[in-house]
Parts: structure tokens; C-alpha cells; sequence
């Protein structure tokens, strides 16, 4: 009986990771809030029939602190319930249901093995957690109030939908959740038409948050700025779950702009040659930014923005756990998240309308550590150093990782540059 539901449970246990391959994604987010509470259901049903103990070592300081935070933020916060409420009943029915299901000879060493699988979960979790917490932060941020304040802008900011990409459905009923930010009618305008540029934010940076920072690069370079919140940010549809997920939502956007967008979703008013965009990926973003550009649009100017030169080089930078490069990218390979290379994909590209800028007192992407233009090509009389630029604040400023570009002196030599990625289409040229 213990064999049987063992291999059952395993089954079961990979089920979970297999499942997400064919829901909708529109529908995604609703499984993956529960996954989490499934897979502990699985587990603890094992672990508390062969390792009672074990199991409630683990489980009553789980309860106690999901009633806690019952008490503090009530019932209906997203984070609580799948981080805490959710777990919390699964424990419960795990208890209830541990010999029901496994009868009553579940070897020691077996409950030990889910032990371990467990925590190959909530490591693995963990992991791309760090990595990419952008879909806990809106139970973390009143993202409501920041709607209501874009949609009074009288500038003509629209809020946006943008079908994802599906290679195996041809009908679009998933969204990205976006916004478009032409520049002000009050500027001169730089251009014949309409040139755009994709904003591809920070970790955990959503267009609700960065919304003032986009106005004033839309209106400093005078072209469109679109950003769109990934798959499982706010409203947009989906899950991230990976570095690819990222890339996805990025080359939807832009076939969203190349394609003129779609009637009623806050569409892009024509078609648009490819060398009316740039990319502009800061911090995370760049490393989605260079791969877009390097595989899907060579055509598109690229800006890597106070980013890594790896995303494992600033997982070692950032790891509160080891500095240990083999280690780090151990755990990164083991993740599906996947590793996003700047320097390679920055030099795969052939034109010259790609830039980096950098700031030396960045406090998150290191410049001495993990900065993609610390490598020794980018650097004075390096072969791209012609590339790249470097921007500076006030002596005051504590953290310049998270200032919106336009907002930083040096800004004005890298607009410069970006302006000429553009085809020429200037006004009165």
C-alpha cells in the first residue's frame, strides 16, 4: 500500500510541474497561486505518516505564523495566502489524510526523501524568488491609487493591452497590461514620425511605479515610450517563470508596435519600420533587452541601462547566502530561470547603434563586481569603449540604481546617442 501511493505521489509531484504546459495563459496565475499548497499536500501527506515528528517541526511554526499574519493583514492578502494560508491548510489535510491515503507503514527513509524534495521546492522557490520578485510586489504597493493618478494625466497617456505571443494558439486571450507615454505636446517635435522606444524595467518594477520617470525620458528624447508590465505583474496575464517568460513579454510588445497594434486595446496608431525602435533595458531589463535584440530584432537599437554583465554575475554580487561563483551558478543552472548574458549578447549584435550606460555608485549592480561596463572592452582604449557612457548624480544620492535615467547627469550625451539610433526622419533635415 505504501509503495503504490509513493510512486502515485511522485506522479503526482511531477504532474504539478507539467500541468502549467497546457492551461491557458490567461488562467495561469490562478495555478500557480495554488501550486505551492499542492505540492506541500503531496509531500506532507508522505512526511506525516512516516516522520510524524519531523512533520510538525516543520508545520505548527507555519501555523502560528499564518495566524499571525491573519491577524495583521486579514484574508485577503495575495502574498499571505500563498505563502501562508494556502500551506497552512494543505499541513492541515496532509495530517488529516496521512494514513488514509498511505496507510500505516510509510518507511522512515521514504519521508525523509520528500523531505528532501521539499526542500529542493522551496529552495529552487527561493532562488527565483530573489532573482525575480516583481510578481509579490503589487500585495506589497497601493498599485490602485497609482492608476488613478495616470489616468488624470491630460497628455494623452493611454493604458494598453498587448496579446502574448502563443506559439501553440493561434487566438490571443492573454494580455500583457501595459502603458504608452508620447511625448508632451508642449515639445518641439525631433521627428518626421513616430519613433518608439521599449522600456524593459528593473527587477520588481512595474509602469505604476516608474510612470513619472517614463513621462520625462518620453518628453527628454521627444519619442513614444511603451512599457508593459511581464506576465504575472499586476494585471498582465500569465506567469513568469523564467528569463525566456521575460523575453516573451518583450517581443510581444514589440510586435505590438511593429504590427500597428489592435483596435481596442489601446493600439499603436500604424505599422512601424524596425528601425523606429530602440530598446532600453535597465538593470534585469538589460539582460532581456540584449538577448531580444541579438535573436529576434538586430534591426532595433539597444540601451543596457546600470545592468550586469550576467545575471549570475549579480546573483554572486547580491547572494546573502555564498560568494562562491561555482555554487551560485550551481543553483542558478538548476533553476528555471536560466542565466541572461549581456556581454555576449552585446557583442553579437553588428550595428553600432547600441549603448551602455553605467553609474560607479551603483549599490545593487555593482560597478567593481557584476557591471557589464566594468569588463575591460568597455573600459578606456577597450574595443567598445566608444559604447558606452557614464552617468553621475549629486554627491547626495544613496542609491542611483533606482533614478530614472533622464534623471541623471550624463543623461544628456546618452540621449544624444540614442536620438541618432533612430532612422533619419528628423525634422527639417
Amino acid at each position: 500500500m505504501a509503495f503504490t501511493s509513493v510512486g502515485v505521489s511522485l506522479v503526482a509531484l511531477g504532474a504539478l510541474h507539467i500541468i502549467p504546459q497546457f492551461i491557458p495563459l490567461s488562467q495561469q496565475q490562478l495555478f500557480a497561486a495554488v501550486k505551492p499548497s499542492l505540492q506541500w499536500l503531496v509531500s506532507g501527506s508522505i512526511i506525516a505518516a512516516g516522520a510524524p515528528s519531523l512533520f510538525c517541526v516543520a508545520s505548527i511554526p507555519h501555523a502560528a505564523m499564518a495566524a499571525l499574519a491573519f491577524l495583521s493583514v486579514g484574508a485577503q492578502n495575495l502574498l499571505a495566502q500563498q505563502l501562508l494560508y494556502g500551506p497552512a491548510l494543505a499541513s492541515l489535510a496532509a495530517w488529516l489524510l496521512r494514513h488514509v491515503v498511505h496507510g500505516v507503514s510509510v518507511p522512515t527513509s521514504t519521508a525523509f526523501a520528500f523531505v528532501l524534495i521539499q526542500l529542493a521546492h522551496f529552495v529552487l522557490g527561493a532562488v527565483v524568488t530573489m532573482l525575480y520578485p516583481a510578481p509579490i510586489v503589487p500585495s506589497l504597493m497601493d498599485v490602485g491609487s497609482m492608476r488613478v493618478a495616470i489616468e488624470r494625466d491630460p497628455e494623452g497617456i493611454q493604458f494598453v493591452r498587448i496579446p502574448i505571443i502563443q506559439q501553440q494558439q493561434q487566438q490571443h486571450d492573454a494580455f500583457l497590461d501595459g502603458i504608452m507615454i508620447p511625448p508632451s505636446s508642449r515639445q518641439v517635435p525631433k521627428f518626421g514620425r513616430r519613433k518608439y522606444l521599449i522600456y524593459l524595467g528593473g527587477n520588481g518594477e512595474m509602469f505604476e511605479m516608474t510612470y513619472l520617470s517614463l513621462v520625462v525620458l518620453a518628453d527628454r528624447l521627444g519619442v513614444t515610450v511603451v512599457m508593459a508590465n511581464p506576465m504575472g505583474v499586476g494585471r498582465s496575464a500569465g506567469v513568469t517563470r523564467s528569463g525566456e517568460d521575460l523575453v516573451l513579454a518583450a517581443r510581444s510588445t514589440a510586435e505590438w508596435i511593429l504590427n500597428g497594434g489592435n483596435a481596442g486595446s489601446g493600439a499603436a496608431p500604424a505599422a512601424v519600420s524596425r528601425r523606429d525602435v530602440v530598446v532600453l533595458g535597465h538593470s534585469i531589463g538589460g539582460g532581456v533587452a540584449s538577448r531580444l535584440v541579438a535573436q529576434h530584432y538586430p534591426e532595433f537599437g539597444l540601451v543596457l541601462d546600470r545592468t550586469f554583465s550576467s545575471l549570475s554575475d549579480a546573483a554572486i554580487s547580491l547572494s546573502p547566502v555564498s560568494k562562491n561563483p561555482t555554487f551560485v551558478r550551481f543553483v542558478l543552472s538548476l533553476s528555471a530561470f536560466g542565466d541572461l548574458n549581456n556581454t555576449k549578447h552585446f557583442e553579437e549584435i553588428s550595428h553600432n547603434r547600441r549603448l551602455i550606460t553605467y553609474h560607479r555608485e551603483d549599490q545593487i549592480i555593482k560597478f567593481q563586481e557584476s557591471s557589464v561596463a566594468r569588463l575591460p572592452q568597455f573600459q578606456k582604449g577597450g574595443s567598445l569603449a566608444d559604447h558606452v557612457v557614464e552617468l553621475r548624480s549629486h554627491k547626495f544620492t544613496k542609491d542611483p540604481h533606482n533614478i530614472g535615467i533622464a534623471d541623471l547627469d550624463g543623461f544628456e550625451e546618452a540621449s544624444k546617442r540614442i536620438l541618432s539610433f533612430y532612422e533619419r526622419t528628423l525634422v527639417n533635415s
